[in-house]
């Protein structure tokens, strides 16, 4: 697992936004004729997650400090604990994400991930 963990201070996924799926784990080789040939990329299935975050401003700042500072502006892989299953996965981002000021002292931001 990874030296570094998914902060407790943000807050769960917002409800009815939280979604999960696979990384295509294989890819195809085009020749000059014929159908395509595939292969795995990988010895066992990845899978991603994405879901919005509803947020105060100072969990907006936590968010931004851990993706800038915590993992060097996402490069570094984390450990995450899925919301249902409560299931440890190591993952990075899949990009920045952008918070969305609302409301006075609200912010939503959409977050993906992606297991490594």
């Amino acid at each position: 697992m990874a030296d570094i963990d998914y902060p407790v201070s943000l807050p769960p996924p917002m409800g009815g936004t939280f979604e999960e799926g696979d990384i295509p784990s294989w890819v195809e080789d085009r020749g000059e004729v014929g159908a395509p040939d595939r292969r795995n990329r990988f010895t066992r299935s990845l899978s991603n997650f994405s879901y919005t975050l509803r947020m105060t401003h100072v969990q907006k700042e936590a968010l931004n400090q851990f993706y800038a500072v915590d993992l060097v502006r996402g490069v570094k892989q984390f450990n995450w604990t899925h919301p249902t299953t409560g299931e440890t996965y190591e993952v990075q981002f899949a990009g920045k994400p952008r918070p969305r000021h609302l409301t006075a002292d609200l912010w939503e931001a959409d977050v993906s991930l992606q297991e490594v």
